[in-house]
């Protein structure tokens, strides 16, 4: 397996001319002895998103490179890399997640934007972060040493004083690059603008409290997440939307509370944040008492994990937005494998990019299916990548299945 580092790049366009010009000048000016792999004699080369340096020729004074693409494409971006951004194979990544609905205005969002790409960057803080009008949301893994760097930038360049920094109940490198994407909104919900006042948050309860809350056994608990999320993983007691996004969750919340304004609501998702905005919908419709997890299954997690004795009213694994796809909270198996139906609450992606079905899938069956889904073109076409086909990347592909479908995979496995 070739080894080496991994340069990020903002490039949205299907023309890898700049990614090749590139590369190419890299390796013109420091020459590259022969090596064991298939890129012999190159000290760069690229695929589609990024541009790869072989381990050897680091470090190399690449600090600011800037590089003018085509018209046509956006400028091409490489992150920073000095010495000091070079990250050794052992370092220790801790994954983060923030937000606050704050009042951002528009013609800010791009020089913000820059601005945290730029940053971030240089502090190797990779991970997605949707900026808008209403605020900031924000998933990241941070290397450890520079947890403190990021608080204070949260409390003075961002302005987010006294911000819960939402710490993962296990880390790693759970994302690849950094990206900052303005947004119309950081949660999108689907209703009209001015329909809430978000500054009518629910209470928001903590760990502690909201474990105490519940083992009161209420009778309204509502589960926010998407049905896939939901799955593998809940609050015993809890209803659990049959919904593909927000926007959905939004809706049936709408339709469950629909004349139990004076009844308690208590509400979960990950985070919060989804909660968050939930809650401020059903204050502005009325509702008196508006209770959501502080932090989310998230928190939830730490505080079974610091408080071993007590039973945990989640069952199963915590599903995350990133490469992890799911952290464990209890032991607990609420799931089955998609393919066989062994007990299973592992998810995964096909292998398959332009299929992408994203699915529950057992450790036997992954061997068997090549880490597919198990469609026969599936395993065609990653059989033809093992013999360098590259039939699964050609740009411009669509993907064979909308949104919804890729997220039911009944529905195309049964």
């Amino acid at each position: 397996m070739f080894v080496g580092y991994q340069l990020t790049c903002q490039f949205r366009s299907s023309n890898a001319s700049p990614l090749r010009k590139l590369c190419t000048n890299l390796t013109s000016k420091y020459a590259a002895p022969r090596s064991n792999s298939r890129h012999a004699s190159k000290l760069a080369f690229h695929t589609r998103r990024y541009i790869y340096i072989q381990k050897q020729h680091l470090p190399l004074k690449l600090a600011n490179y800037r590089m003018q693409a085509c018209r046509d494409c956006r400028r091409l971006l490489v992150t920073q890399v000095e010495n000091s951004a070079i990250l050794p194979q052992n370092m220790e990544w801790r994954t983060v997640s923030f937000y606050r609905f704050k009042p951002i205005p528009e013609k800010d969002l791009p020089q913000l934007r820059e601005q945290m790409l730029s940053d971030f960057g240089r502090m190797n803080i990779v991970g997605r972060i949707y900026i808008a009008t209403e605020g900031i949301n924000a998933q990241m893994s941070c290397p450890k040493e520079n947890i403190g760097w990021l608080r204070e930038y949260c409390d003075n360049i961002l302005d987010l004083q006294n911000i819960d920094l939402n710490f993962a109940t296990e880390h790693s490198k759970a994302f690849d690059a950094l990206h900052v994407r303005i947004r119309k909104q950081i949660v999108a919900d689907g209703l009209e603008s001015g329909s809430y006042d978000i500054t009518k948050q629910p209470n928001h309860l903590d760990p502690e409290e909201w474990h105490q809350a519940l083992s009161s056994k209420p009778q309204l608990v509502i589960d926010m997440r998407n049905h896939y999320e939901s799955e593998i993983g809940y609050f015993e007691g809890a209803i659990r939307p049959d919904v593909d996004t927000f926007r959905e969750s939004v809706k049936v919340m709408e339709e469950i509370c629909k004349g139990k304004q004076d009844q308690e609501v208590y509400m979960y998702c990950t985070g919060g944040i989804r909660c968050s905005k939930a809650g401020a919908v059903l204050r502005s419709a009325g509702f008196k008492s508006v209770n959501v997890l502080k932090g989310g299954i998230t928190a939830y997690g730490h505080y079974v994990k610091e408080n071993p004795t007590i039973n945990s009213l989640y069952k199963g694994r915590n599903f995350t937005f990133d490469r992890r796809l799911g952290e464990r909270i209890t032991n607990d198996v609420l799931s089955q494998c998609h393919t066989c139906g062994k007990s299973c609450n592992t998810h995964t992606n096909c292998r398959n990019s332009v299929c992408n079905l994203l699915f529950i899938q057992c450790d036997d069956c992954r061997i068997r299916l090549k880490e597919t889904c198990g469609h026969q073109a599936c395993l065609k076409i990653v059989e033809n990548m093992a013999k360098r086909s590259e039939d699964n990347t050609k740009p411009g592909v669509e993907p064979w299945y909308e949104h919804g479908v890729r997220t039911r995979p009944k529905a195309v496995l049964e």
